[in-house]
C-alpha cells in the first residue's frame, strides 16, 4: 500500500512506516473491548445522591460515518448488558426505548451515509430519528452575516462550524430535556490535526468514548465489531471515504493527508517519542 500510493519515501521511512503501522495493530487489538467497559463504568458512576442514575437514555449525532458509528455501537453494548436481565423481547424493547440516534443532514450529506445512519440503527434495534438542519443552516448563515461589517463575509471554515454548531446545540437541547447523555464523535488523528469544531461538533459531548483511538484504529474496531455482531452495514461503512460532509466532495485525507501515514506519525511521536 505504502508503495502503490507513490509517497515518495526512502527505505528507511518505508521501514519506519511499516514499524509504526505494526504499533497501530497492537493498540486496535488492546481496545477492542477498553472502549467499552470505559463507557460503561462512566455511565455506572455518574449518579445522584439517592442512588438513581443522571443519565435516563443515550443519544447519538449519528452521520454514517466511523466514529459515530463506532460510538453508537458500543451505547448498544452497554444497553444490552444494562437490560441482560430481561427476556429477549423485553430486553429488545429496553434497548430501543433507552438509545435514540439522530441523523440531521444538510445538502451536503450524501445519501450512502445517510443510509448507512438509518441501516445500522435497524441493525441494531435501536431507535432512530432523521431530522435535517438545512433550514437552520441557512438562517443562521443569514444571521451571522448580518453581524459583520462592509466588506466582510463568512469564511468556508465558518460555514462549516455553522453546520457543526448547530447540531451540537440540538444534542445538548435533547439532553438537557429528558436527561440525556451523548458522547464526542472525535478521534485522536483528526484532534492531532487540529480537524474539529471549537465549541460545538464532534469534541463536544458528555464524554469522549473514542477520542483517544487514532482513525485507523477506529476502522479496525469496527471491522473486529462488524464480524463479531455480523453487523452487515460495516462492510459498506468502511468502504466509504472519511469526509465531515460539511461541504461538496469533501475528503478528509483530502484536507490532512492519508490516515495510515497520520497515524504512523503519532504512533511515532507518541510512542516511541521520535
Amino acid at each position: 500500500w505504502i508503495r502503490s500510493e507513490s509517497l515518495k519515501m526512502t527505505e528507511p521511512e518505508i521501514e519506519l512506516l511499516c514499524y509504526a503501522i505494526a504499533l497501530l495493530e497492537q493498540i486496535a487489538c488492546n481496545n477492542r473491548s477498553a472502549v467499552g467497559m470505559e463507557a460503561e463504568d462512566y455511565l455506572e458512576k455518574n449518579r445522584l445522591s439517592d442512588g438513581s442514575p443522571v443519565f435516563k437514555q443515550l443519544g447519538n449525532a449519528l452521520s454514517g460515518g466511523k466514529d459515530s458509528a463506532l460510538t453508537t455501537i458500543i451505547l448498544w453494548l452497554v444497553a444490552l448488558r444494562k437490560f441482560a436481565g430481561l427476556s429477549y423481547s423485553e430486553q429488545a424493547v429496553a434497548v430501543r426505548n433507552y438509545i435514540t440516534c439522530f441523523s440531521m443532514p444538510t445538502v451536503y450529506n450524501e445519501d450512502v451515509t445517510k443510509d448507512i445512519a438509518r441501516d445500522l440503527c435497524t441493525e441494531l434495534r435501536i431507535g432512530f430519528k432523521e431530522i435535517p438542519i438545512q433550514d437552520a443552516f441557512e438562517r443562521e448563515v443569514v444571521a451571522a452575516g448580518s453581524m459583520l461589517k462592509s466588506g466582510e463575509s463568512l469564511t468556508r471554515v465558518t460555514r462549516q462550524n455553522i453546520q457543526a454548531r448547530i447540531r451540537f446545540a440540538r444534542m445538548a437541547n435533547w439532553a438537557n430535556a429528558v436527561g440525556g447523555f451523548f458522547p464526542q464523535n472525535s478521534n485522536m488523528s483528526e484532534k492531532t490535526g487540529g480537524y474539529f469544531t471549537v465549541f460545538g461538533g464532534d469534541i463536544t459531548g458528555n464524554y469522549g468514548i473514542a477520542n483517544n483511538l487514532p482513525k485507523t484504529v477506529i476502522e479496525e474496531v469496527l471491522r473486529y465489531l462488524g464480524k463479531k455482531y455480523n453487523l452487515a452495514v460495516i462492510d459498506r461503512l468502511l468502504a466509504t471515504k472519511a469526509s465531515a460532509e460539511l461541504e461538496h466532495n469533501q475528503q478528509d485525507e483530502l484536507d490532512l493527508m492519508p490516515f495510515p501515514v497520520l497515524d504512523a506519525c503519532l504512533a511515532l511521536f507518541v510512542g516511541d517519542r521520535l
